[in-house]
């Protein structure tokens, strides 16, 4: 998890893709990871104060977008 600049506050697996989670971090970014791949599929930076919630809910929205492993 190199991509974040300070400690990270929150991870949630999706619950529709085992290979996606979302992390959010200090820095006021949230990061979606693609384990299998190891890549960052999308990052949502200015996300200050974000609750495990709605890191839950936006990992649960990627992985309703299509976003899945090839």
């Amino acid at each position: 998890m190199s991509e974040h600049k300070k400690t990270i506050t929150a991870i949630s697996w999706s619950p529709h893709n085992p290979d996606m989670f979302a992390s959010a971090s200090a820095d006021s970014s949230v990061i979606i990871w693609n384990v299998t791949e190891q890549k960052v599929v999308a990052r949502l930076d200015d996300t200050k104060g974000i609750s495990d919630m709605e890191v839950y809910l936006i990992c649960t929205a990627f992985s309703f977008t299509g976003i899945r492993n090839t």
